[in-house]
């Protein structure tokens, strides 16, 4: 009889034990099954939920060091392009933000549907889309983002698309030449077109007068002479008209609603410039102001640049943050979007410590118990393996005699508790889920988030659309995974009693 038929022969003739180590495989098995499906799945939602991401970070204050170093060393333009020439930046830049007033420009309107803000918000809504003229000012407020790249990130990131015109040449930028590019809202509002020249006026506010006055830092007409320290005009040209790329929606929540509206707003009456020329014009401000003795004197020296880094890959973040801070001083860190998704990462790395520990604690459990099992299961039948090693059959072919019978129950065994594993893992794990992320509340409403990076923050996340990136897949990693694991379990398990048996004599075995 060939030691295959010998192997089925003897399933059949005891059914009752084949069929308790089935079960025992089987139970063992789902356990096993399902907490290697929550573990992939966890880790391919993570995944999916960076990839929602746009892969941006900026460097931050940290707080660390303040009490002991009371003088803030702000970081330098070398160490931003230090950081911006790591392998995972795609682009990189460091910009300047400079406020001015203009008595020619007008700020464009944002007609905004107040029937669709909730009353407790139209008041603030209102205050924040009228202009300082509406107010009744003389001149309208803008701003500058001073750039030091010629392929500016916010369009690298999607934030605005070049409609009309070109960029800045590396020249342009070097020489510091009153070159900018404006919004579409803004060229149409004021009739501008590529190659208009506008001006600006740059000042320097006296802000006792205008507390002795009543006004507050806030005046509506802060083109008056009389809050004035110093005042400039500059011409600058147009050479691109850039547009909004995020459509403007209502259907956001209160915060997100304000935040959208100001965001907007704000991006329409800003005005792209080359960084040197965005520094000249907050030097001028703040050394008239120093002169005043209405700032102190460190804070003139060092100009805070907002930088911001885009990286290929978003799953690159982690990597490029700790290489990142390594270059950075004690009182500055890498920061990016994903900081408003670490309650849900948190709630979901609990799910996957459980899963984790549940795989480790069966594929234990399965070892000793199958171990047990199996060598009773052979004592049982140590009379019939004497037999057969005293009829001169080799101790290897005995060996793969028994390693056929309990493949074979093995293999029906981790069948069914890969498809059963699988399906019961998914609705206990998103059960789980739910009852921790209603409690986290709005994924992605979460701490504070560094201007620049806001504008391209994908937002608040419900509980039902995190639910809708989490799935439990059998794919090929989670069949793959599994397999070897359970391969190596029922292998070890089998081999420790069978070594234990066949090791013996015939004559050691039949008495």
């Amino acid at each position: 009889m060939n030691i295959f038929k010998r192997s089925t022969t003897n399933l059949i003739r005891n059914p009752g034990k084949s069929l308790i180590l089935l079960f025992l495989i089987f139970i063992l098995g789902t356990a096993l099954s399902g907490a290697i499906s929550i573990r992939n799945a966890i880790i391919t939602t993570e995944e999916n939920l960076m990839m929602q991401l746009m892969p941006v970070s900026t460097i931050v204050f940290n707080n660390q060091g303040l009490l002991e170093h009371p003088v803030i060393i702000e970081p330098t333009i070398e160490e931003m392009s230090a950081i911006g020439n790591l392998p995972y930046v795609r682009a990189y830049d460091f910009t300047l933000r400079a406020h001015f007033q203009s008595r020619e420009l007008f700020m464009p309107e944002m007609n905004v549907d107040m029937e669709k803000i909730p009353v407790d918000q139209q008041g603030m809504i209102e205050w924040i889309t009228r202009s300082p003229r509406e107010l009744g000012g003389a001149a309208d407020e803008f701003h500058g983002k001073g750039v030091h790249n010629p392929e500016i990130t916010d369009i690298t990131t999607g934030l605005i698309t070049l409609l009309q015109g070109r960029t800045f040449t590396q020249e342009e930028l070097n020489t510091n030449a009153n070159v900018v590019i404006i919004s579409e809202a803004l060229a149409r509002t004021n009739n501008l077109s590529v190659d208009s020249i506008i001006e600006i006026e740059n000042t320097a506010h006296d802000y006792r007068v205008m507390s002795r006055e009543g006004t507050g830092i806030f005046a509506v007409d802060r083109s008056n002479e009389a809050f004035m320290l110093a005042h400039r005009t500059l011409e600058f040209q147009v050479i691109g008209i850039f547009d909004v790329v995020p459509e403007f929606t209502y259907e956001l929540n209160e915060v997100e609603l304000g935040d959208a509206i100001f965001t907007r707003i704000d991006l329409y009456n800003r005005l792209y410039m080359p960084g040197g020329v965005a520094e000249g014009i907050l030097n001028f401000t703040t050394d008239a102001m120093d002169e005043e003795m209405l700032l102190a004197a460190h804070m003139s020296d060092e100009l805070w640049f907002q930088s911001i880094f885009v990286l290929y890959d978003p799953r690159d973040l982690e990597a490029f943050f700790s290489e990142a801070n390594e270059l950075l001083s004690e009182f500055w860190e890498m920061s990016d979007p994903s900081v408003n998704f670490a309650p849900v990462v948190a709630s979901m790395d609990g799910v996957l410590q459980i899963a984790d520990a549940t795989q480790w604690v069966t594929v234990i459990v399965a070892i000793v118990v199958l171990t047990l099992i199996i060598t009773l299961f052979l004592r049982d039948r140590r009379h019939e393996i004497g037999i057969y090693m005293a009829l001169g059959d080799k101790k290897g072919r005995v060996m793969v005699q028994i390693l056929i019978e309990i493949g074979i129950i093995a293999i029906v065994g981790i069948a069914l508790a890969l498809f059963i594993g699988n399906l019961l893992s998914d609705s206990i794990s998103r059960q789980m889920l739910r009852q921790q992320w209603e409690m986290v509340e709005t994924v992605g409403q979460g701490p504070f988030i560094p201007w620049e990076l806001a504008l391209v923050n994908p937002g608040a996340m419900g509980v039902q659309e995190m639910l809708d990136l989490y799935h439990v897949a059998l794919d090929i990693s989670t069949v793959i995974t599994f397999l070897s694991v359970a391969s190596v379990v029922i292998l070890t398990a089998t081999l420790i009693p069978i070594w234990y048996i066949v090791k013996l004599e015939p004559k050691e075995i039949l008495m």
